[in-house]
């Protein structure tokens, strides 16, 4: 029969083992699936849609090496990015996100999988317009003149600190809803939604507001990679995704899932048409940017 001491020192081994187990190394450890929590948004914003594959298909690529996972897709509603921010630094409900540079999110307690899963179709940007407004937009031909247009803006968005930093006007809504109607009524010129973005939100929103049009003439660039985040408190899931990304793009499941979501929707934007108008992003090296003819 063990004395006290061997009692103790086995007592102290099982709740280290249970410790082990429940970290969030735990599951890898124990032989458990990998458990990844992002919010899900889908049924809210489609274009999330892509998203949600590739997170699937890294998952499943790395499946030999690290094992299998369980999804629990975070479901609360319109958690706001202050607060998704402050979940994935916990770690406990969410443990995976998407964001750019500049972001709350991306300042948390991450690590960043620094590949730009929208491969710059967030970084090239097309007013949605009032089509009273389209005078005004017409005579935009370079940055001098774009200063001459309001552009409207989420407040808090990353954004507005670019288009601060190149001096472009804006104006501010505390919602996302509230743009439109501030749109509508003339408060600003221009909502300047991502290319990958901007079809879905039209023809959301063109039916109850007719007088709203994509702008055919010009397009805003500045770096705004999206890169996932991985909570801190997860480096081997970090680490399952930095070898997942890199495996998508060497056997080209990376540009082939891209391109059976966006292709055909950016077909008609008609981009090699446009002016385009390079803004510089407070975000990333200044020196590497507006640097080539896009």
């Amino acid at each position: 029969m063990p004395g006290p001491a061997q009692t103790s020192l086995y007592s102290r081994y099982l709740l280290l083992l249970l410790l082990i187990i429940s970290g969030p190394l735990g599951a890898a450890t124990a032989g458990l699936p990998m458990v990844v929590r992002y919010p899900d948004e889908g049924t809210v914003w489609p274009t999330y849609l892509y998203r949600y594959e590739l997170i699937k298909q890294i998952l499943e690529t790395t499946k030999s090496e690290y094992g299998d996972y369980r999804l629990e897709p975070y479901r609360a509603k319109d958690p706001g990015v202050k607060r998704q921010a402050m979940l994935i630094s916990e770690g406990d409900q969410i443990n995976l996100l998407w964001a750019s540079p500049g972001t709350a999110i991306a300042n948390a307690n991450v690590i960043p999988i620094p590949v730009d899963i929208l491969k710059g179709t967030l970084s090239s940007r097309i007013c949605l317009t009032n089509r009273m407004s389209k005078a005004k937009l017409n005579a935009v031909t370079d940055i001098k003149t774009l200063k001459n247009i309001r552009i409207g803006q989420g407040a808090g968005w990353a954004d507005v600190e670019i288009y601060t930093f190149n001096k472009i006007p804006t104006v501010l809504s505390s919602s996302f809803a509230g743009l439109f109607g501030m749109l509508a009524t003339n408060r600003f010129e221009c909502i300047a939604f991502g290319i990958d973005e901007i079809n879905y939100i039209y023809s959301e929103k063109t039916q109850e507001m007719p007088m709203l049009e994509i702008d055919k003439t010009f397009l805003i660039y500045y770096d705004f990679p999206v890169h996932f985040y991985v909570s801190a408190k997860y480096p081997e899931l970090a680490e399952r995704f930095k070898k997942g990304m890199l495996k998508l793009q060497m056997n080209g499941e990376f540009d082939r899932l891209f391109d059976h979501f966006y292709q055909d929707k950016l077909k008609g934007l008609n981009l090699n048409a446009r002016r385009v108008i390079c803004l510089k992003s407070p975000f990333v090296p200044l020196e590497k940017q507006c640097l080539h003819n896009l």
